[in-house]
Parts: C-alpha cells; sequence; structure tokens
C-alpha cells in the first residue's frame, strides 16, 4: 500500500469534520443548547413548576454537548489510528473537550459567530494533521 500525501490526508480529515460536525450530528444539535432544553418547558406552566423543572434540566445541555464533542473528536480522529499506540486516544480526548468548549462559545455563551466556531476547528484540524505528519 503506497504511503498517503500530506495534502490527501488533510482534506480526509476536513471531510471528516464536515460529515461529524454537519451531516452526522442530528439531534445532538439542539441538545447541545441550553435554550432548547428551556424551550422544552411549557410556557402555559405555573410559574413555580416552570422553576421547579429549569431548576432540573438548565445543566442537561452539557450531555449534550460533551456527546457531540466527543463523536466529532473520535470521527475526526480516526486517521490517528495509523500512528498506533495511544495517539488517538490522547488526541481524541483533547480535541473532544477543545471542540465542546468552542462549540460552547458559540451555542451558549454568544461569545463567537459560526465562521469563528469554524476558524477554530480548522485550527484544531490542521494539529490534528501536524500530529499524523
Amino acid at each position: 500500500m503506497s504511503e498517503i500525501h500530506p495534502a490527501s490526508m488533510l482534506a480526509l480529515i476536513f471531510l471528516l469534520h464536515f460529515v461529524a460536525d454537519y451531516t452526522l450530528q442530528g439531534c445532538l444539535a439542539n441538545l447541545k443548547q441550553q435554550s432548547w432544553w428551556s424551550d422544552q418547558i411549557p410556557k402555559n406552566m405555573d410559574e413555580r413548576k416552570r422553576l421547579l423543572a429549569w431548576r432540573m434540566y438548565k445543566n442537561d445541555y452539557m450531555a449534550g454537548l460533551a456527546c457531540h464533542a466527543m463523536y466529532w473528536s473520535l470521527i475526526v480522529c480516526l486517521p490517528l489510528l495509523i500512528l498506533g499506540g495511544p495517539a488517538y486516544a490522547i488526541n481524541a480526548l483533547i480535541h473532544g473537550i477543545v471542540h465542546a468548549l468552542i462549540d460552547h462559545a458559540k451555542a451558549n455563551q454568544n461569545k463567537i459567530n459560526l465562521v469563528e466556531d469554524q476558524m477554530l476547528h480548522a485550527a484544531q484540524i490542521f494539529f490534528i494533521w501536524a500530529v499524523w505528519l
């Protein structure tokens, strides 16, 4: 089997990013947003019950955010399996955490926009690629 050209590997990692971050995200796109959880509480519910429901569900978005971030990271880091050893697992964990922080800044804190979000994910991809090199 021939060696994979670095440009081809970079293109593959970007493809994996697009598939994981757009095509396969599914319901996690909603579940990672605190506002979605808030919207699930009926508006016509008694205020006391709404408050109790919000206290119960206000942090549930973190599970969706963590699942999406690790899902993305496990897919995007797949080329690191070639290296063997702990490279895949370590990078998947690190990039999962970073991805969650980036998405949280966009989806819940409104600190960055989609362009900034994608630029930061592109930086992650270049780091993953550099490890592969």
